[in-house]
């Protein structure tokens, strides 16, 4: 390299330096709005950090389902140092020397909770930008490293995510006496607040049943509990739980000739002389062979009676009821798909439920005592359905189908009015159809059409469906 070579390159590291270089800068706003720039001796590096979160759901399969994202604020942190003795014109007042005075203005800032702004200026123009400016920062970690005559930092901002608020002059109107209440529908849970328990209870047994996973001897012990005395103890505090009476009502359902419930006869169980017909015909190897496969398909053995050994029968007695229980739970299940949404008053309303990422209105106007209230439904964009309430509710879930809902929506949420005269001990109330209170709006990803197979489904693989089947119930899958 010759002399004038070199010379030139020095002129340019030079210019380069002096002039068309950039720099770190950080405006500061306090609390009442004041605003300054503040620079730095030496930035050794600036990280910037962006991330979202992507929210997870478990389907009714086991799979994972992502559909749902937000960002996270953005993190900066800025590392350098500011020098005692540098000539940078970089000048912090307070009492202290130059580097003390440093930590108490960062320090300041942080604990206060200053607003700022975080962006590149050339030296040239001291206006032009290099990289992107990142507002509304706050300073939310520091870290200081001293030394003899200088003090390395690493400051950490935060991005402050803020909402705009707008305000305008409303003019004051009286109430209407006569309007309608603004609320929200009540959530609650479909497995408690619609199902019938020992519906469930009974489709539990007459499945184990069908099975053959009981032996005659256990199923007459279990005919005879609601006689029993040790069979009163050991459901008082049980799974079925309610009165010995009730839980013999349940047995005699499973196990009788002529069961009741809709959904033991939609899904087929044949009970009673029956299906002990049906086994007497076929030999002991093919009926051996079909107890080992309903062993394993339950995860249990077949429950057994013991002559004359009280103690174990009335073990295994409790281990059928925790056996039936634990298979109940699987049934909770639903509550990941299916909601309920109490209505709050029995008053005119325009009640406000969001349902599949929009708000639904449900406004309920009174036309007479007699004739109860029209129901209107809308979202902020349309009216979507308007009628009786009575004219479209269903009391009963056996008659949802995929044709009587109110609206299904784009993800197929199915939408149901429905409505219940029971109290919550199972009697009749004394109040009747023109009742608000007494109706409550069903929400659905499960088509109800097939609703007794899935039932069945989950009792008999564990609280899960194939995958091949999932979409036959659910649009979760």
């Amino acid at each position: 390299m010759d002399e004038n070579r070199y010379n030139e390159l020095q002129r340019n590291k030079r210019s380069s330096l002096n002039g068309a270089g950039y720099m770190c800068a950080l405006v500061v706003e306090d609390l009442e709005g004041n605003q300054e720039t503040i620079n730095f001796d030496l930035i050794s590096s600036i990280s910037v950090t962006s991330s979202s979160n992507l929210t997870e759901n478990t389907m009714m399969n086991g799979d994972i389902i992502a559909d749902h994202i937000y960002r996270e604020p953005n993190e900066v942190t800025i590392s350098g140092s500011y020098g005692l003795f540098s000539n940078r014109n970089v000048q912090f007042s307070g009492p202290w020397d130059k580097l003390g005075n440093v930590e108490e203005y960062f320090e300041n800032i942080k604990n206060k909770g200053y607003k700022c702004s975080i962006i590149t200026r050339s030296l040239l123009n001291n206006s032009s930008t290099r990289f992107k400016t990142r507002e509304n920062m706050v300073l939310t970690n520091i870290e200081w490293t001293h030394h003899q005559t200088s003090i390395e930092f690493s400051l950490t901002f935060t991005e402050q995510k803020t909402a705009s608020l707008q305000t305008q002059n409303i003019p004051y109107t009286e109430e209407d006496e006569d309007g309608p209440e603004i609320t929200d529908g009540i959530a609650t849970f479909f497995t408690e607040e619609v199902l019938d328990w020992d519906m469930i209870y009974t489709l539990i047994i007459s499945l184990l049943n069908e099975d053959n996973m009981m032996t005659e001897e256990f199923k007459n012990e279990l005919q005879e509990l609601s006689f029993s005395e040790s069979g009163a103890a050991l459901v008082a505090g049980g799974v079925l739980g309610g009165s010995v009476v009730a839980v013999g009502a349940i047995v005699a359902a499973a196990l009788g000739s002529n069961p009741i419930g809709w959904i033991i006869a939609a899904v087929g169980i044949a009970l009673g002389g029956i299906i002990w017909g049906i086994c007497n015909m076929v030999n002991e190897n093919q009926r051996r062979q079909e107890l080992i496969a309903a062993q394993e398909k339950w995860g249990h053995e077949q429950f057994q009676y013991f002559e004359g050994d009280d103690e174990r029968n009335e073990e295994e007695l409790e281990d059928f009821f925790n056996f039936v229980g634990g298979i109940a739970d699987y049934i909770k299940t639903l509550d990941n798909y299916i909601t309920v949404y109490k209505i709050p008053t029995d008053a005119q309303q325009e009640m406000t439920i969001y349902i599949d990422d929009n708000n639904y209105v449900f406004k309920f106007n009174k036309i007479s005592d007699s004739e109860g209230y029209q129901l209107t439904l809308s979202t902020p964009s349309k009216v979507i359905k308007q009628s009786t309430c009575w004219n479209e509710c269903k009391s009963d879930i056996s008659k949802l189908t995929d044709n009587n809902y109110l609206y299904k929506t784009s993800n197929r949420y199915r939408i149901y009015l429905m409505y219940s005269n029971l109290d919550e001990d199972g009697n009749p109330k004394s109040s009747g159809k023109n009742i608000l209170t007494n109706y409550f709006i069903l929400v659905s990803t499960i088509n109800f059409e097939n609703f007794s197979d899935l039932l069945t489904e989950l009792i008999q693989n564990g609280g899960t469906v194939p995958q091949d089947r999932i979409q036959e119930f659910s649009n979760m899958g």
